[in-house]
């Protein structure tokens, strides 16, 4: 995956940052661009529902107010939501951290091999951070003086809300053997089959299929099929490249049916609903 987000989605270099929003209603499961390995500084803060993500080694459970900080370059996968899970995302140059934030939390946030920064913050402060994030996202076609401003704005806060609150949400550190799958699966195009995975991490094959599913709450398998439908997104795009069939191949589907089962029971609608809706 192209780890420089900003690069392509074409932002301009004088630009501090980009606000993401998601919300899985209405079918809408996946949108390519929230699936990145990225350069810079990404916050998700989840606003409705509940998730499960990998940060590095370390599984995490967010719900409402969860604020996690994601390093750059750090490896990260959503693993499963519920349906009404609403997430804002803030992506920060490295150069806006360090000119925003003090040097003890710039060497916290951009560090790397640093435990994933996770913490729940309280309502009042979740509809504030959200209010932000919503106007700063408003100006982004104004001039980027001011659009830069509310990014820096934006950070500042978040790191204030992140740094006042006391709870932490559950997490829990994966197997080295899981942990290791999971990089497999996430670099590998197509991502491993269960007997390569094995082989590799040097554990069975039964065990290795158990840990996971201990670890991770999804099996081998789902999480494949995942990866290969978050590489599938970001290959078609808005439709003007590959075709699908040629862009579900290169991503790792053996078939096109195989694809089309997927990508149903994923995003809950057929691929040519997808392709006239995008």
């Amino acid at each position: 995956m192209n780890e420089e987000s900003f690069s392509r989605w074409r932002i301009p270099p004088e630009v501090d940052g980009v606000v993401l929003f998601e919300e899985r209603t209405n079918g809408r499961r996946f949108r390519a661009q929230d699936r990145h390995r990225h350069a810079e500084l990404e916050l998700q803060v989840v606003a409705r529902g509940r998730a499960a993500f990998v940060v590095g080694e370390v599984r995490l459970e967010a719900t409402a107010g969860t604020l996690l900080w994601v390093p750059p370059r750090s490896d990260h996968v959503l693993l499963e939501s519920t349906d009404d899970l609403t997430r804002w995302m803030l992506l920060v140059r490295k150069r806006t951290v360090r000119r925003v934030l003090p040097g003890s939390v710039t060497r916290r946030l951009l560090g790397r091999r640093q435990a994933p920064l996770c913490r729940t913050v309280g309502k009042a402060a979740t509809r504030a951070l959200l209010g932000l994030y919503a106007d700063a996202r408003k100006s982004r076609n104004t001039a980027t003086s001011m659009f830069n401003t509310a990014i820096a704005y934006a950070l500042a806060r978040s790191w204030m809300a992140y740094d006042e609150a006391a709870r932490s949400p559950d997490s829990a550190p994966l197997h080295e053997a899981v942990a290791q799958a999971i990089r497999l699966l996430r670099d590998d195009v197509p991502p491993p089959s269960l007997v390569e995975l094995s082989r590799r991490v040097g554990v069975s094959e039964a065990h290795l299929s158990k840990l996971f599913t201990q670890n991770v709450g999804v099996s081998i398998t789902d999480l494949r099929n995942r990866l290969r439908l978050e590489r599938f997104l970001e290959l078609y795009g808005d439709g003007r490249g590959p075709t699908m069939t040629a862009a579900a191949l290169e991503a790792g589907f053996g078939s096109y049916p195989q694809f089309h089962r997927v990508f149903r029971r994923q995003m809950g609608l057929s691929p040519a609903e997808y392709r006239r809706r995008n």
